[in-house]
């Protein structure tokens, strides 16, 4: 019994290390990543899995300025 209960709380820890969210203070620059499909899974949220696999970001200001990142 304790076996299964130490192991369920290892691969529920183990998890929880693998799914970590990007903290994204700006709102609007957080919408703007899920509007461009950065969110993968459609959590609402950016895990770091989701923002390592983007190569590159391209954002387009209003005065015509790209930066590519």
């Amino acid at each position: 019994m304790h076996k299964s209960i130490y192991t369920i709380i290892i691969l529920l820890l183990s998890f929880n290390a693998f799914t970590q969210i990007v903290n994204i203070p700006d709102p609007g620059f957080k919408e703007f990543l899920i509007f461009e499909g950065i969110d993968t899974n459609s959590d609402g949220e950016i895990q770091n899995t989701e923002a390592e696999a983007r190569e590159y970001l391209s954002i387009y200001h209003p005065n015509n300025i790209v930066i590519n990142y």
